[in-house]
């Protein structure tokens, strides 16, 4: 009798196992999440570069990557910090968002095509039509690059012309200009809210 009761359980258990498999039975594909949790490096794209979305298989080697779109230079995104087996970083932002089958890559072999985050990163540089400008506020410098070294206290140039010869956007959004004194020798760049034109 016990046998037959120790037998029926047991048939029961595993028609129980087979309709209602548990969590750990029933993923049997590889987390797209927990890849993506090794995307904790904070940086900036310097080149515009394609990422592959990819979805997940019950092994890495099963893996299907397609190419998805791309991460333009100037980008700030998330990476890992290291290399996958198959090729390519991790990488997520606003746009790369992984959910439980799929995250996203970039197919390079090395950390060249970006950089550590940084709010003064140069998005562009660029020449334009020179105008003259004078300090709109003493309390500013110019400096050796935005985020640089200062170099120059406005305060100690008040009657000074300075030509615009340049100017340049950075990650943080601010425009400043390349300026130089028109009868000296100081130059550098300055915020562009802090000079007005003349």
């Amino acid at each position: 009798m016990k046998k037959r009761n120790i037998s029926l359980a047991l048939l029961l258990a595993l028609v129980f196992v087979v309709l209602f498999p548990t969590n750990a039975q029933a993923s049997k594909y590889l987390s797209g999440n927990s890849y993506a949790k090794e995307a904790k490096t904070h940086v900036i794209a310097k080149k515009t570069v394609k990422v592959y979305k990819v979805k997940t298989g019950t092994y890495e080697a099963k893996n299907i990557a397609y190419n998805y779109g791309t991460i333009k230079r100037g980008t700030a995104f998330y990476r890992s910090g290291y290399l996958m087996s198959t090729g390519g970083y991790i990488v997520k932002s606003g746009k790369y968002y992984h959910n439980s089958r799929t995250f996203f890559i970039v197919p390079q072999t090395n950390a060249n095509w970006c950089t550590k985050y940084s709010r003064n990163f140069v998005i562009w540089n660029k020449s334009m039509k020179l105008f003259n400008t004078k300090r709109k506020t003493s309390n500013a410098w110019i400096y050796s690059k935005p985020g640089g070294k200062k170099l120059h206290y406005l305060k100690n140039y008040p009657r000074t012309i300075w030509i615009a010869t340049r100017h340049e956007k950075i990650e943080s959004g601010a425009i400043y200009y390349y300026v130089h004194s028109k009868h000296g020798s100081a130059k550098g760049w300055v915020w562009r809210g802090n000079v007005k034109r003349i």
